[in-house]
């Protein structure tokens, strides 16, 4: 952002693009989604411009973009997309929305894992 708080595209959307066009990318992955950027996560109408920018790639090549987003603290809820870190913008900004919890003891009981593997796996989304 400028010094009026106007966001500016900065190199990494230019670089990302130019390598999406010269090597034919067809799915950018970003993990984590917060170190692509260097404005305040709760910021919704500066997060909206960040997704944005991937939205207009998306659109411009042709391709699929994942943006990995670390969830809130608290109790995990497989399913629940507001439970993403930072400005709401992010998910609403997105076309679909996964969540990614440890797979829970039913679940494992199910498939006939033992306690102390469990969670090296994840449950439903």
């Amino acid at each position: 952002m400028d010094n009026r708080g106007k966001l500016l595209r900065a190199s990494l959307a230019e670089n990302l693009e130019s390598v999406i066009k010269a090597r034919g990318i067809d799915i950018v992955s970003l993990d984590p989604f917060v170190k692509t950027h260097s404005i305040e996560e709760n910021n919704n109408s500066a997060i909206d411009s960040v997704v944005q920018i991937l939205t207009d790639l998306s659109v411009k090549y042709k391709i699929a973009v994942d943006a990995l987003h670390h969830t809130s603290k608290g109790t995990a809820e497989p399913g629940n997309a507001s439970r993403g870190r930072g400005a709401s913008a992010m998910k609403d900004g997105a076309r679909l929305v996964y969540t990614l919890t440890t797979m829970n003891e039913k679940e494992a009981e199910k498939f006939d894992i033992d306690e102390d593997e469990r969670r090296s796996y994840s449950g439903r989304t």
